[in-house]
């Protein structure tokens, strides 16, 4: 009786650290999806999200700033998509 209430206690520890952590991005969307990008609209990357260049003329500009892990990026020209992870 003694080791299944050891047992039982050390499982409950083990899967609640486990779960319920937050997003260091709170407003990041979830999951992967696909966004086609507008001229002249600015969009947030997060780590892991990448830029797809739809057409050879595609151009983009980006800002980041150190210490930060969102950059944000505006499509100057052509077409592109974001994949977000």
């Amino acid at each position: 009786m003694r080791y299944a209430l050891i047992l039982l206690i050390s499982s409950f520890f083990v899967f609640a650290g486990c779960g319920g952590g937050e997003d260091s991005s709170p407003n990041r969307p979830s999951g992967p999806a696909e966004e086609v990008m507008s001229l002249d609209k600015t969009y947030t990357l997060y780590p892991g999200d990448k830029i797809i260049k739809l057409t050879n003329s595609a151009e983009v500009s980006i800002v980041h700033v150190a210490g930060h892990d969102e950059s944000d990026v505006r499509l100057v020209a052509g077409k592109a998509k974001i994949i977000r992870q």
